[in-house]
């Protein structure tokens, strides 16, 4: 079989669709990735590693606040099979979202220096002003995303990526240059988040002129009871789900110090550029699809879903593989013989990497099976995981490669079993339905 017919392969059969989305999306994206890696041994060479660990608590700060602002309504935004209900729900995220990043301006104002002091980032006291304008520059960008995979819009959607990637590396380049450490690499975080926000208003503005005509307050509060589901379960899933994934930096910030959080965060940053890339992408585009489809078809979702995770799996055992071996390596070629121990940490995490990039698509799908309960409780399971974990590596006073080798299996084993159980959920929906 030569190589065009296995290409053939994998994106043929019952994911058809979800890949011709997916191969959209990341051949938009694909260019600002690139632009992003090309940026990255620039960036080790004019920040230091404590830079990075600043920007490390930086990001990881907004990737836990912005998520909440809308009380995870945004979600909802493909579901609706009307447009007035959805802009009525739009109506509703983009309020929430305003006073929300009201709210959390106000607290890093008035508790921002104890709470940055905790984490050993005092670096960060100065420009804690940002971390409201990441959040909403994030937050905003993540609604009109999901509008636009309402719309199906991949295209506009890439092309926003590109632009985000694009000039959020050029800031912190030329900043960098000029000696304006960490604040470039904040600045440039901050752009990259929201970047693209202005092209995705210009693309939807008619659907946006149209609130006013389908807009009520009592429209909205009905839609908001519609989809109570959303704030009860996903706004404290989505929480325990965001800051399990940033503990890892946090817990070094606090423990291990800003050097290292450095090292960590960018093994952390090179290691998501493939999570990033193809397994968010493809989340996106399995949720819109499965969407369209609507569980009147399960059976189909759940081919759908199973195609997906064999591919995924394909793909990413080979690049895990060829990461654990030759990862502390290519680090000091890449990017500079000061970030070695970077190199070391992602092979250590490349063993969990490749179970994360296969379950990410899938745990969008549910939303379709309103099971917002089982979501809830899969992130309760894993942060009680991590405390454990966390507990032993404190009190025990172990050193860092012990705590990354013990996190890397235990998230090893948790992502494995949320693929299992998210195929699990779908398949009982098939059956639920035949009976």
């Amino acid at each position: 079989m030569n190589l065009s017919k296995k290409l053939n392969g994998l994106v043929s059969g019952d994911a058809s669709a979800v890949f011709k989305g997916m191969a959209t999306l990341a051949l938009g994206s694909g260019g600002a990735r690139l632009i992003g890696i090309a940026a990255i041994p620039i960036l080790t060479r004019l920040y230091s590693p404590e830079d990075f660990g600043v920007l490390a608590v930086f990001a990881a700060l907004v990737a836990i606040v912005a998520p909440l602002l809308t009380l995870r309504y945004v979600l909802a935004l493909p579901l609706p099979r009307r447009d007035g209900t959805a802009l009525n729900l739009l109506a509703l995220a983009i309020g929430l979202m305003l006073a929300g990043t009201v709210l959390t301006i106000v607290i890093f104002g008035v508790f921002g220096r104890e709470l940055l002091s905790a984490l050993s980032m005092e670096a960060l006291i100065p420009w804690w002003w940002l971390i409201g304008v990441g959040v909403l520059a994030a937050s905003s960008y993540e609604l009109m995303t999901y509008w636009a995979t309402r719309r199906r819009a991949y295209k506009i959607i890439a092309k926003t990526n590109v632009w985000q990637s694009a000039s959020g590396s050029i800031v912190k380049v030329g900043l960098g240059m000029v000696s304006l450490a960490p604040l470039g690499l904040l600045l440039g975080d901050v752009i990259a988040k929201g970047g693209g926000l202005a092209r995705l208003i210009r693309e939807f503005i008619a659907d946006l002129k149209r609130m006013p005509r389908f807009v009520s307050w009592y429209r909205v509060r009905k839609i908001g009871h519609a989809y109570r589901d959303f704030p009860y379960f996903r706004v404290p899933s989505q929480f325990l789900m965001v800051f399990s994934q940033q503990t890892p930096l946090l817990f070094s910030a606090a423990v291990y110090g800003a050097e290292t959080t450095g090292q960590l965060s960018l093994a952390l940053m090179a290691l998501a550029l493939p999570v990033t890339l193809i397994g968010g992408t493809m989340g996106k585009a399995l949720y819109a699809e499965a969407a369209s489809i609507g569980m009147r078809q399960s059976e189909k979702i759940y081919k759908i879903t199973k195609d997906v995770q064999r591919k995924l799996f394909i793909f990413a055992v080979p690049v895990g593989i060829l990461l654990y071996v030759s990862g502390g390596q290519a680090f000091v070629l890449l990017f500079g013989d000061e970030w070695q121990q970077a190199g070391m940490y992602a092979s250590i995490l490349s063993v969990y990497i490749v179970f994360q990039f296969t379950s990410g698509p899938l745990i969008h799908l549910l939303n379709l099976v309103v099971n917002q309960v089982s979501f809830l409780v899969i992130n309760i399971i894993r942060p009680l995981l991590l405390i454990v974990l966390f507990s032993a590596v404190y009190f025990g006073g172990l050193g860092d490669y012990v705590f990354l080798v013990s996190y890397s299996l235990l998230m090893a084993s948790f992502y494995l079993f949320v693929s299992a159980f998210v195929l699990l959920s779908v398949r009982r929906s098939v059956n639920d339905r035949v009976t």
